[in-house]
């Protein structure tokens, strides 16, 4: 889901059956009449597992993902271009590298770097988690844009979460070809190449796949959820599902570059989840694939609370979610859009399955 400039928010893509049959077609919510209306074209393949990043001048990006498994995974190099003002899709540039499961970034420039994910073989097959990572040039004259190549990630990462960062931008967590991760990887531009966390500094407490990340007014980043199906956690003595990492950035302060621990003793588990910064600061977090309970649970993380304080809850989402998305809206409400299906798609097996849902509903701080 992507919040346009007028305030409208933009659906592509996704799963519709449960079964990962990947949708080609888009959507666009209407906050001021409370109404959906169809794309009147569809892109030029089903994608699921892909990025779709607003532009400076209003279009959205969608880059790579996956088509329909049944008849053999197919990761795409192709990418739509969305124009608010036409309504439509247009085939955009070709990517350098086919990715899934990547990272998409806008810069401080209008560029936006695509990193990591996961991709096929010269031969075809798939490679698992890649490290290469590339620039789309946007193009202010409204053109498609081109693809660059850019630094490369330290490890290879899939199912990672990132913020942009200081003109570069963060990267953290996913899982790399043997296990999962809990470093932080930041993108200095002018020095053209990623610094990997070590040492103590911007490492998580617990590796973590598929957590979801903000950034606060503090200017602190906040990481909730995600899993560790290998076991690793285990080691650390902690469940990423059910803890939230906070990093502090001001170089001023002696807790700098140290990912924090806090748990909250009723914060359900979470994976697949939503995790969205309201306009008061405070974090919404919603739904999960971790059980039936967590996919109809919504709790809110004030960045003040310590570790072991009682979270305020969010009220019950009307429907039972995970893997759907969350749009902040010009109003202030989050608009909560679809999800559900088959969970043992996922990397790790949870043991839910819910329906694919069309159903929407907004919550109001």
């Amino acid at each position: 889901a992507t919040l346009l400039a007028d305030g409208r928010v933009l659906v592509v893509g996704g799963d519709a059956t449960g079964g990962l049959d990947g949708l080609a077609s888009g959507e666009v919510y209407d906050p001021g009449t409370d109404r959906w209306d169809t794309v009147p074209n569809t892109m030029q393949v089903p994608r699921q597992g892909h990025t779709a990043t607003r532009l400076p001048d209003g279009r959205v990006l969608i880059a790579g993902g996956f088509g329909k498994v049944g008849a053999g995974v197919t990761i795409h190099r192709s990418t739509e271009i969305w124009d608010p003002a036409t309504g439509r899709f247009s085939p955009g540039p070709d990517m350098i590298t086919p990715r899934s499961g990547h990272v998409a970034v806008v810069l401080a420039d209008g560029d936006v770097l695509l990193a990591g994910g996961e991709s096929v073989g010269t031969t075809g097959g798939l490679t698992g988690p890649i490290r290469q990572c590339e620039y789309y040039r946007f193009d202010p004259n409204g053109g498609p844009g081109s693809f660059d190549p850019a630094p490369p990630l330290q490890l290879a990462r899939l199912l990672a979460a990132a913020l942009p960062s200081f003109g570069g931008a963060v990267v953290v967590g996913g899982m790399d070809l043997s296990s999962e991760l809990a470093s932080l990887e930041v993108l200095d531009r002018n020095a053209g190449a990623w610094t990997l966390g070590g040492n103590g500094f911007l490492i998580m407490n617990a590796p973590r796949v598929s957590p979801t990340i903000v950034r606060l007014a503090s200017n602190d980043i906040a990481l909730a959820g995600g899993y560790s199906p290998s076991g690793l956690a285990a080691v650390f003595g902690i469940d990423p599902f059910t803890t939230i990492e906070y990093l502090v950035t001001d170089p001023n302060d002696p807790a700098a570059g140290i990912f924090q621990l806090r748990s909250f003793p009723q914060l359900p588990p979470r994976v697949g989840h939503s995790m969205t910064r309201l306009a008061d600061d405070r974090v919404l977090l919603v739904g999960s694939a971790a059980d039936a309970n967590a996919a109809r649970s919504a709790t809110i993380f004030d960045p003040g609370m310590t570790n072991g304080q009682s979270l305020s809850g969010a009220g019950g989402p009307v429907a039972a979610r995970f893997d759907h998305t969350a749009t902040l809206l010009f109003d202030g409400r989050v608009l909560l859009a679809g999800g559900g299906g088959d969970s043992s798609a996922l990397p790790g097996v949870f043991g839910i399955v819910l329906p694919v849902t069309q159903s929407c509903e907004t919550f109001t701080p």
